[in-house]
């Protein structure tokens, strides 16, 4: 959750987005005494890229987006 684009790649994107029915992001980062930087990288940075990737899939059965 905290690498750029969430490590995944162009190919990988595009198979999820064509394929990808249902998600369910629960990655968090619960250790609370770690620094603040990588909280907020992994709880709201993954978080926010995890919607962004999801905004593009086209099965979703639930869309919030639309």
């Amino acid at each position: 959750m905290s690498i750029i684009g969430l490590g995944i790649s162009d190919t990988h994107r595009q198979l999820l987005a064509e394929t990808v029915q249902i998600v369910f992001h629960a990655a968090a980062e619960v250790r609370f005494n770690d620094s603040l930087h990588k909280l907020v990288t992994i709880n709201l940075r993954g978080t926010r890229q995890m919607l962004q990737l999801a905004e593009s899939f086209k099965k979703l059965q639930v869309n919030q987006f639309a």
